[in-house]
């Protein structure tokens, strides 16, 4: 039943029939949430919470986490922290190191951007990317370098094996004596034959 007037508008009517439609609340709270909503839908969330970079050539897992790292970087802009999240997002192990910890220590209001690439890659476009994402959490103030780090690992046995051994020898080499042991020689010779005599016909005895 409707509650408006007679003389309600049509866009008044579809408003509220809108508002008629039994929705599941835990429908609405998955489309709000970068993990559980659709990926078709991902452009639409990081449309509304307002994410600063976006590709749909990224990856699923790096869409989702550039959407669910957007408001707490909006929060934190300026500080070390946002441009942690910023580095993080891509899936790629990363450290940001501050002038400070260097050493020797760098150029005040400077950081090192350090990304290792050695499991996923990245693209020129992807690393592109990052560096804008990283200049909208940063300070304005701060500049800084980023390294791209590339670690392999290697399995290696080693085995070792020493033999040791003398050999003495005394020269020069002196015969006393030599004895000569008589030799024995056996032979022997046999032989066997035999014939088997059938007599016709058979007569007793």
């Amino acid at each position: 039943m409707s509650l408006l007037p007679p003389n309600s508008t049509s866009f008044e009517q579809r408003i509220e029939n809108a508002t008629l439609i039994d929705l599941d609340p835990e429908i609405i709270l998955k489309l709000w949430n970068p993990w559980t909503c659709p990926l078709h839908l991902l452009p639409q969330l990081a449309w509304a919470l307002s994410v600063d970079e976006w590709s749909d050539n990224w990856d699923e897992t790096t869409q989702r986490q550039v959407v669910a790292n957007s408001v707490q970087i909006h929060r934190l802009k300026g500080t070390v922290g946002a441009v942690e999240l910023a580095m993080s997002s891509t899936g790629n192990k990363t450290r940001l190191v501050e002038w400070w910890q260097m050493q020797p220590p760098g150029v005040p209001h400077t950081f090192t951007a350090e990304v290792n690439i050695d499991q996923r890659g990245m693209s020129e476009d992807t690393i592109t990317s990052l560096e804008r994402q990283i200049n909208r959490a940063k300070p304005v103030r701060s500049h800084y370098t980023m390294r791209l780090i590339a670690e392999t690992q290697l399995n290696m046995r080693i085995a070792c094996a020493v033999v040791s051994g003398e050999t003495v020898e005394i020269r020069p080499l002196q015969l006393t004596e030599i004895e000569a042991e008589p030799v024995h020689v056996t032979a022997g010779i046999g032989g066997q034959d035999w014939a088997i005599v059938t007599i016709y016909p058979k007569t007793n005895l």
